[in-house]
């Protein structure tokens, strides 16, 4: 994909450039999940969210988090995702072309579904975060608008927070049926627009 940007002459006009963005990387930790179901999962995607320049990263427990930070310093994790990732409040995260996902900290009661609850919370964070990421890119005015994080209500009020759940709840729904054929589901169930919330169909 290619996308244009202003750049600034010296004498302060702009010229506008041709930078070509880099496929979406997949950097699997876990074992929730297959590299190839997610390579499934995100072909259900538009192409526009193939092409991102971001790098998606995915962990099955706090200790892979570390190590990972311990390995990469913040390349892939900053301090306050980290903190955050760490304390079990944080399901997932963009900044600059990256995402993290922590599935470890979404809560299932029901052993019986257990896999693939989990299964469903990662994706919809995911979904949610590759919003993020289409935003920075093709919605930046919307985008760079100041980000509220003092409290829930201020946190679910602003555009692009709003904007990412209608699409992660759009997408769980619109491919309902290939999602439950890639992850091997079984059970019927439902998700709630606005939060990441899955009720079962029994």
């Amino acid at each position: 994909m290619i996308v244009n940007e202003g750049i600034a002459r010296p004498e302060g006009s702009l010229i506008q450039v041709q930078r070509k963005l880099a496929k979406t990387m997949v950097r699997n930790h876990t074992n929730m999940i297959s590299d190839f179901q997610l390579k499934q999962i995100l072909r259900l995607l538009h192409d526009d969210y193939q092409y991102l320049g971001m790098t998606i990263s995915i962990y099955d427990a706090p200790d892979q988090v570390k190590s990972d930070r311990e390995n990469h310093g913040q390349r892939y994790i900053d301090d306050w995702c980290y903190k955050d990732a760490l304390n079990g409040t944080l399901g997932g995260y963009h900044k600059l072309g990256n995402i993290a996902l922590f599935p470890f900290n979404h809560t299932v009661k029901n052993p019986a579904y257990r896999k693939g609850l989990m299964q469903l919370f990662l994706i919809q964070d995911l979904f949610h975060e590759i919003r993020h990421a289409y935003q920075r890119v093709h919605m930046k005015r919307q985008y760079n608008t100041p980000y509220i994080t003092t409290d829930t209500s201020g946190y679910r009020s602003q555009w692009i927070e709003r904007d990412a759940n209608r699409f992660a709840y759009r997408m769980v729904e619109k491919h309902r049926q290939s999602l439950n054929a890639i992850l091997g589901i079984d059970f019927r169930w439902n998700s709630c627009w606005g939060r990441f919330y899955i009720t079962i169909e029994r």
